[in-house]
């Protein structure tokens, strides 16, 4: 579930990788990174870099 939320956030806001992983309860952004990797198959960052080429250019602020 916080990994869904993390991948949201990474594709809909500017927040760095470290500013996610807090805000989904990970104090490790190690633990983060590996975790998210597992269950994507991608880091964090090669994530937002293909959101944000996949939606042609940077990720915005929501709300």
């Amino acid at each position: 579930m916080r990994l869904r939320v993390a991948r949201d956030l990474l594709s809909t806001t500017p927040l760095q990788v470290k500013e996610v992983a807090a805000r989904v309860g990970y104090r490790y952004v190690g633990n983060f990174v590996r975790d998210f990797h597992k269950l994507y198959g991608l880091t964090p960052s090669a994530f937002r870099a293909e959101s944000e080429d996949a939606h042609g250019g940077k990720t915005s602020r929501r709300g």
